[in-house]
């Protein structure tokens, strides 16, 4: 297993150093993670500034699991559900993912008698809380745009969720490392699979912060178009997308939601390389193809099928079975770590819906001091990319 390692958390360390809790032994942090290298140093953090291990209780996502993480995870006492890895490639993910965080989650709520945070990604860990009777002074953070939308509709919230989804911060910088690395994953796999004379265009659909994004570094090697409901920001028209797809010989879905369903693969030039830079599996309609070959377990399994490519099983590319990991999202950690400061001193019973993150601007700052040109790429020799 390829390991993408380094040795530098002062970023996540000094974060931490600000994190005070009264009461560690009524204290719990329930989590909807990608249980990723950094994600388990953040752990280690905290739990040297006074959590309770075996207080903590987390769930990670399959295409995001890296196993050496849970291992750190599990040897410093924290609870991570065996379902972490689970998945079947004939379900949607989405569902899976649903039942994975309402079987181990639900009895543990049970327990709860004191402070609880709860740190989602992506709203199913608040879904699930926003149908039960709680009694403990609940928490709540969302981490990414797509849960803060889904987080919108839930009904009978009961506690306040803090908002680092939508902070400056998170938009503005994370974003810039996640598109340079789904680039230098799209590099790698045009490398692998075309002729060093042929020169394939490529199609984003979405063009929001990562679909931009990755236009942005990837346009000045390939011939590239990209489309969105807004015709401003695209090349062609949005309803021109099936007679257009037949000239592209790789898609990258960038929408968050589904940009090619079932129905438009038939529209797809022979030999297309589908790949997803989004949360989950959605983006085409993946399950549909993976019903077409028997039943398997690996999510980062590429299949091939009726002359389509599906990359990493339909899962954004940047989470493949590299466990790409870099210390850059110390930046994403930090935002994390001052999030749940915030939930310890947050009254969990109050009737605010969403909450502004607060000293925001402090966490770049320390980050600065790290990265004085705020200089996002990085060298091989650390173990991580430049592109």
């Amino acid at each position: 297993m390829e390991q993408y390692l380094f040795k530098e958390f002062s970023i996540i360390e000094k974060a931490a150093s600000f994190v005070k809790i009264d009461d560690p032994k009524n204290t719990y942090l329930l989590g909807v993670q990608h249980l990723s290298y950094s994600t388990s140093v953040m752990f280690k953090f905290l739990i040297e500034r006074g959590f309770l291990a075996k207080n903590i209780y987390l769930l990670g996502k399959c295409y995001s699991t890296n196993p050496y993480a849970v291992k750190i995870l599990e040897d410093l006492g924290v609870n991570v559900s065996h379902e972490s890895n689970k998945f079947n490639s004939h379900k949607n993910f989405d569902e899976q993912f649903d039942s994975y965080t309402n079987h181990y989650f639900s009895k543990i709520f049970k327990i709860l008698k004191g402070k609880t945070i709860l740190l989602d990604d992506g709203a199913a860990l608040l879904k699930l809380a926003s149908k039960l009777p709680l009694k403990s002074d609940i928490v709540a953070i969302e981490q990414t745009s797509a849960g803060y939308h889904r987080a919108k509709l839930l009904k009978n919230l009961s506690f306040p969720i803090i908002n680092v989804a939508r902070s400056d911060i998170k938009l503005n910088y994370e974003s810039i490392f996640i598109c340079r690395m789904i680039s230098y994953k799209v590099s790698q796999l045009i490398n692998k699979n075309f002729k060093d004379n042929y020169s394939p265009r490529i199609l984003i659909i979405g063009a929001g912060k990562i679909g931009l994004g990755v236009l942005s570094f990837i346009k000045t090697r390939y011939f590239v178009d990209i489309v969105d409901l807004e015709r401003k920001m695209s090349d062609f028209d949005i309803n021109e997308l099936d007679e257009r797809l037949f000239d592209y010989d790789v898609v990258i879905g960038a929408t968050g939601n589904c940009s090619i369903s079932e129905n438009k693969y038939q529209f797809l030039k022979p030999g297309a390389i589908l790949i997803s830079c989004s949360s989950s599996d959605r983006e085409f309609d993946s399950v549909k193809i993976r019903k077409k070959i028997p039943l398997y377990f690996n999510c980062h399994r590429s299949i091939k099928v009726d002359g389509i490519t599906l990359v990493n099983s339909g899962f954004p590319v940047n989470f493949d079975n590299s466990y790409l990991d870099s210390k850059e999202f110390q930046l994403t950690r930090a935002l994390l770590i001052f999030s749940i400061d915030q939930a310890l001193k947050t009254n969990g019973f109050s009737k605010e819906s969403f909450l502004e993150l607060k000293n925001a601007e402090d966490i770049y700052k320390i980050y600065l001091e790290k990265f004085p040109e705020s200089n996002i790429g990085i060298k091989k020799s650390e173990h991580e990319i430049t592109f």
